[in-house]
């Protein structure tokens, strides 16, 4: 995978921090030496990091920063040691309340490139929760969340579709769709999104109205859906609902078709015998037996249908 500036790969070796020029006249001997302790800790020397820190304390006892700076130290340091160990959830519990605790830390001590060295802590989490199990109480302890911070996208929607029963999981659907968009895979996002229109209606109402939508094309679809204004005499059998919204978008967009689901998989047997149709119709609009049949399923999406296809000839 090509390289993400806004992901820093942890395995790489680290860049060699470019040196600030200090004034002189100026800077006084510890903003010197804490720039000198900044330049360690950036390229991960953490024994010459401690060292620095030591010989600050010594030249500045009262220096307001020394606790922040030992124990940024020792997190990213013991970190740096923990890839590799065994998984385990109180570990990455631990590293999770430590990436919390350091990033207003670390952002006030390393500046721009604070996330460079907390890529360290995010890599810990990947291995200190890979293979645990999904929690929704706690989404952020599945390897995918951290694997993610990292850019690793087709190793998060790995880690995803190895969770038993993942497209159970309302809270994975966010995090999927975004892992297939961000690896290439637009038409597995968009199958998700859409499948999810059935299984978890109400996650799928959020997600496609989120500004940060996987999928911008669907988000607009979602748009214009929601501000349908039907027929005030139409039956209230026929009003849409979200998960009519699949078989709405291959009617109004047929390109669509390509992505979606090959089925649906609902207990509504009308709303499946209208999606059903909806497929048929995006190839072959003109197919009065879908048509009769996408009526009879779901009266409301035949209107609508049928205004397009006026309007489009």
């Amino acid at each position: 995978m090509a390289s993400d500036p806004d992901h820093p790969d942890p395995d790489a070796p680290a860049p060699a921090p470019a040196p600030r020029q200090l004034d002189l006249f100026s800077d006084s001997p510890s903003v010197m030496l804490e720039e000198t302790l900044r330049e360690e800790v950036l390229a991960r020397r953490f024994a010459a990091a401690r060292e620095a820190v030591d010989k600050l304390q010594r030249h500045d006892p009262e220096h307001a920063r020394i606790g922040d700076w030992r124990c940024l130290i020792d997190r990213l340091d013991r970190a740096s040691q923990a890839v590799g160990a065994e998984p385990c959830g109180t570990d990455a519990a631990v590293l999770l309340r430590d990436i919390d605790a350091m990033n207003p830390t670390a952002a006030s001590l390393l500046g721009p490139r604070a996330q460079d060295c907390l890529a360290l802590l995010w890599d810990a989490l990947a291995h200190a929760a890979d293979g645990l199990a999904f929690d929704p109480a706690e989404p952020r302890l599945h390897a995918s969340f951290a694997l993610a911070q990292l850019g690793r996208w087709q190793q998060a929607r790995a880690a995803i579709e190895a969770e038993p029963g993942w497209r159970d999981e309302p809270g994975l659907l966010a995090p999927y769709a975004r892992a297939c968009e961000r690896s290439g895979d637009t038409g597995a996002a968009r199958g998700a999104l859409l499948a999810a229109c059935w299984s978890h209606p109400r996650a799928a109402e959020r997600i496609l109205s989120a500004g940060d939508c996987p999928d911008g094309r669907l988000a607009a679809h979602w748009s214009v859906f929601c501000d349908l204004d039907l027929d005030a005499e139409a039956d209230a059998a026929s009003a849409l609902a979200t998960e009519d919204f699949p078989a709405w978008c291959l009617l109004v967009d047929p390109a669509l078709a390509a992505d979606a689901p090959a089925d649906i998989d609902a207990a509504d047997a009308d709303r499946a015998a209208a999606y059903r149709a909806a497929q048929a119709l995006a190839s072959a609009p003109d197919d009065l037996d879908q048509r009769r049949a996408l009526g009879a399923a779901q009266p409301a999406l035949l209107r609508i249908f049928l205004q397009r296809r006026r309007g489009a000839g």
